[in-house]
């Protein structure tokens, strides 16, 4: 009795911990001990730049369908969520009986300016994804006139 008690704590210890650190996933620990919790943190491959004008996120997401694609801005994040594709043998990855859905993604990346989410555009060609949004007005830079007297 009392050996089956430790093992349940021990488990219900183990539940804890994973639940901890379960929000992880879209913090990069590349190589970490904590990779197996981070797996598809960096999927898509993103490229971020910016102009005058505005910031544009591409993200690589070939085979996606774009009708599954998910975009918000968060605080400053952007955050890009849908399915990928399921490529043949990927039945036996699902299958791995860790609870969690592979198929699935979701990633942050964080804007180095405040954008205008109202005038935000996005578009999948060709298994890219081009997402541009305009700087709001507050993060453009503005010429000011010095008045001479």
């Amino acid at each position: 009795m009392i050996q089956h008690t430790v093992w349940k704590e021990f488990d219900n210890f183990c539940r804890d911990i994973e639940n901890m650190f379960h929000g992880l996933s879209d913090f990069p620990v590349n190589g970490s001990p904590f990779t197996h919790w981070t797996k598809g943190a960096h999927y898509p491959t993103v490229r971020l730049h910016q102009d005058e004008e505005a910031v544009v996120v591409e993200a690589v997401v070939p085979g996606v369908n774009p009708d599954s694609l998910a975009l918000s801005v968060e605080d400053n994040t952007l955050i890009i969520a849908g399915d990928k594709p399921k490529w043949a043998g990927s039945e036996k990855a699902e299958a791995n009986g860790n609870g969690h859905d592979e198929r699935t993604f979701k990633r942050s990346i964080e804007l180095p300016v405040k954008v205008d989410v109202d005038q935000t555009t996005a578009a999948c060609v060709h298994g890219v994804l081009r997402v541009t949004m305009p700087k709001a007005q507050v993060a453009k830079a503005r010429k000011i006139e010095v008045a001479v007297s």
